[in-house]
């Protein structure tokens, strides 16, 4: 595992890279966990952002591998007054998730296609996704406004 602080600008920056593995997640959400307690990041949002990046690179571990060759992950976070952007970049195949059709759910479970839920949940948990693909790695883009301080209420962009 690799981490490394950026330097100072307006916005507080980190980056871990780990391989794609079940071994490389733990790692990655030890990192989390210290760079979100250490910048006070609250509950509500640690938490849908745990979940999106769990279901990103779970992806990545169970179908971004190529024969004799296992991908690796970099996770990148920047802090920003009042919103958490945290882009999961993989050099795997190329592959959109957005480009997955929205799971139709008012059918019954076992009439449903197997896929979906997961970018589907991802999707509902945060602000905004983007994805593109660039120097032959998948890049999806995660946005999270911030709760202001003491209040129920989101902070304004």
């Amino acid at each position: 595992m690799t981490t490394s602080p950026r330097p100072s600008s307006p916005s507080i920056r980190h980056r871990v890279s780990v391989p794609a593995s079940y071994a490389g997640l733990k790692d990655l959400f030890d990192e989390c966990l210290r760079f979100a307690d250490r910048h006070e990041i609250g509950d509500d949002v640690r938490h849908d952002m745990y979940v999106a990046i769990e279901e990103l690179v779970s992806n990545v571990i169970r179908h971004g591998g190529r024969p004799g060759i296992r991908p690796r992950v970099t996770v990148s976070a920047a802090l920003t007054p009042g919103t958490l952007r945290v882009t999961v970049a993989d050099n795997g195949p190329a592959f959109d998730p957005l480009s997955v059709p929205a799971p139709d759910l008012t059918q019954p479970i076992e009439t449903r296609d197997i896929g979906g839920l997961g970018i589907h949940l991802v999707r509902s948990l945060m602000d905004d996704v983007q994805y593109r693909r660039q120097h032959g790695r998948n890049h999806v883009r995660l946005r999270k406004r911030l709760r202001a301080a003491g209040s129920g209420e989101r902070t304004p962009e």
